[in-house]
């Protein structure tokens, strides 16, 4: 899968749509890819998870807690908002949009193999542009969500 092309970002965009929608009536509106990261990492949260058949690459995605927070009291209807709940929950909303991508991007019939998500501790990291890396920014509500796409190699 190229990660670079238009038709995969079109797909990660109506991927996006369909799981924020779901989760918690958010819309997204539109999206932009950027050649490097140039805003703060204070309160953002990020969430990866490894998509190696057939898509072969590394979806991260990356909110603000406030966003999260906002999609929790959605999705829950006020509950109490635990750190380990809010954990869980972040990497349920990753979960939910890479399957998303895997059914929209991936051969019917296929069989796929999507990885569990992680939280990242760093996600400077992976906003730091690389060839085999691609940072989009989208709009959501009155939110951005950034998501990482980067090709998987044997070392990953």
């Amino acid at each position: 899968m190229d990660i670079q092309q238009e038709i995969t970002h079109q797909a990660l965009q109506k991927a996006l749509t369909d799981s924020f929608e779901g989760l918690a009536f958010a819309q997204v509106f539109s999206y932009r890819v950027l050649s490097a990261f140039t805003g703060d990492t204070d309160g953002l949260t990020a969430v990866y998870i490894d998509m190696p058949e057939p898509l072969a690459f590394r979806f991260v995605l990356m909110l603000t807690n406030d966003q999260v927070g906002s999609f929790f009291d959605a999705a829950s209807g006020g509950a109490d908002l635990t750190p380990a709940l809010f954990a869980d929950f972040n990497k349920e909303v990753c979960n939910t949009a890479a399957g998303h991508i895997q059914t929209i991007l991936a051969p019917q019939k296929m069989d796929m193999l999507i990885g569990l998500p992680h939280i990242i501790k760093q996600p400077l990291d992976y906003l730091t542009p690389a060839d085999n890396r691609c940072i989009l920014e989208f709009e959501v509500e009155e939110y951005n969500a950034y998501v990482v796409l980067e090709k998987m190699t044997d070392a990953t």
